[in-house]
Parts: C-alpha cells; structure tokens; sequence
C-alpha cells in the first residue's frame, strides 16, 4: 500500500494537539482541508482512526498503534527539513549584510565591501541599513542578517567582533564658539558645554562607553530623540557641540571640524557575527576582515 506520507505527517500533528483547530493553525492550512486529509487517510487505510462521537477527539487503537510507528518517522522529517534549510541557507549566493547609519561616513567599511566584491564578482551582497547599531544587533540575533558592521564598543556574548577601524573622532563647533580659533581642542577644553548626541538611552552600555568622559572633563550631554541623522540640525538650532565620527562628516552650516589631541573618545568600526560556521563565501568576507583589521594593526 502506497500510504501518502505528508498525510501522515497530518495525522501525526493531529494527534499530538488532540485537535483538528490547533493541527490546521500549527501547520498553517484550513481546517476543513486537513479533516478530508485524515479521512481520507482513513479511507485508504480502511480504518478509523479517531473517535470522532464525544465532544473532544480520541485515538482509537489503531489509531494508537499508527502514531507509535509514525511519531518518530514525523521528528526524522522534521530534522531532514530544518538541515535541508540550513544546507540551503549555507550554500546561497547571497550575504546579507546589515549596516548602521554611522558607519557610512568610515573609510574602513567601503574599503571591506569593495575588497570583498573585487574578491568575488560574483556573490551578491544585500545591504541592509538601521539607523543604531543596537538595531543591526537585534537584527543577527533573530538570523535575519550574515554580518552587522557596527560601531563598537558593546558586549560580544554570544557574538564574535572583528575591529576593522578605529575612527578618529572630530569636534564640530558653531562658528561662535571660542574653540574656533584653536588648531585643535582636548576633551578638558570642552568642559562646561553641551553635546548633541544621537543616543537615546543614556544609560546604555554604548552611551557609557563612547561618551564616559563627558562628565569625566565637565561637559554634558544632551540626546537627540529623533537619532542621530537629527543631531546636526539640533545642534545647529540649540548651537551645540557635535562629536562627529569623520572630517568628511556633514555639518550644520557654519561649523567647523577640529581635530581631538591627547585622548580621544572610543569609536571602533566592528564586524560582528555570531559565533558558528558560515557557508565558504561569507568565512572569506570574515577572513578579509580579519585582514583589514591585522593591517590596521601593523600601521599602528
């Protein structure tokens, strides 16, 4: 007898839920469509294999007896489909890459996308863009994304980092402000003023990293609601201080870049992905990163 095996597998979700509504929603199918399903299982089979006469289903013995036997054919179904999904997820041509909006601006990250794409013409690269780097995260947390390139530093746990670039932060100052006529400011020259800042949270563990020495040096911070794409219109309208991630940053009309000597707050561009084995195309975009980051080293 040729029994139809996805029938099978129906009868198996019906059987576990004791329910024909819970099955169809489970397997996402009418539930009309998956009754004439099991009956004609049954009909095939020449057997019942529900009690059907009480307010709530009941497998009859036969019944019983198939679920035995197919109980463990249905989880050996289920592992080949979830490798087969992970075999075909591995073997893609595609990387998924998710960016945050500050990372546009950094020479390291075009210089990684650029070397990958010279290195294989052919692999399509599907860019993502979020406006933090918090987002980007949550976004490789759910598998929705290969790669985040990110601004760092954060906690790594479950996810591995590769630090590709290290920023060279700027100050952008209204034109009115004293600073102006320096070549360059420290962070001590800054005490006593206000800096937009795009993040909201100012007790999140990026906040306290890359701006902890804003109290340190006696400034203070003021978050931009709307993010960090707004933080230079703020700035312009409340003439405030910036903290900009490059010299080829845009600024509000009429501020000036000046550059940070001594020490310099801690903006690193950051390849993150979680720790596992990738398909061969997305370990030599990892490797690659690994190159760029060991070149930044030795020009240290």
């Amino acid at each position: 007898m040729n029994v139809s095996l996805d029938r099978v597998l129906r009868f198996v979700a019906v059987a576990e839920h004791m329910s024909f509504t819970r099955a169809a929603a489970e397997l996402r199918i009418d539930q009309p469509w998956l009754s004439r399903q099991i009956m004609q299982l049954e009909e095939q089979l020449g057997v019942t294999l529900f009690d059907r006469s009480k307010s709530r289903i009941a497998l009859t013995p036969e019944g019983m007896e198939l679920l035995n036997v197919a109980r463990p054919a249905a989880e050996l179904i289920q592992n080949i489909r979830r490798t087969a999904d992970d075999i075909s997820r591995r073997s893609r041509s595609v990387l998924r890459i998710g960016v945050s909006y500050p990372t546009f601006l950094l020479p390291g990250r075009a210089r990684l996308l650029d070397g990958f794409a010279a290195i294989r013409p052919n692999m399509k690269i599907e860019l993502s863009a979020s406006e933090t780097s918090d987002e980007v995260l949550e976004h490789l947390s759910r598998d929705e994304i290969d790669f985040g390139l990110v601004i760092g530093p954060f906690p790594q746990g479950d996810v591995e980092i590769r630090v590709i670039e290290e920023a060279r932060p700027t100050i952008a100052l209204p034109p009115e402000d004293p600073l102006v006529r320096q070549p360059s400011v420290s962070l001590s020259d800054l005490a006593g003023r206000r800096l937009a800042v795009g993040t909201r949270d100012l007790s999140s563990y990026r906040y306290r990293n890359v701006y902890s020495w804003v109290e340190e040096v006696g400034a203070s911070t003021v978050p931009v609601l709307e993010g960090r794409r707004y933080v230079g219109d703020f700035a312009e309208r409340e003439r405030l201080l910036m903290l900009c991630y490059s010299e080829s940053e845009k600024l509000p009309p009429g501020f000036v870049h000046r550059p940070i000597h001594g020490p310099q707050p801690k903006i690193n561009l950051c390849l993150a992905r979680h720790r596992r084995t990738l398909p061969s195309d997305a370990e030599r975009f990892w490797r690659l990163a690994g190159e760029l980051a060991a070149e930044r080293l030795a020009a240290e």
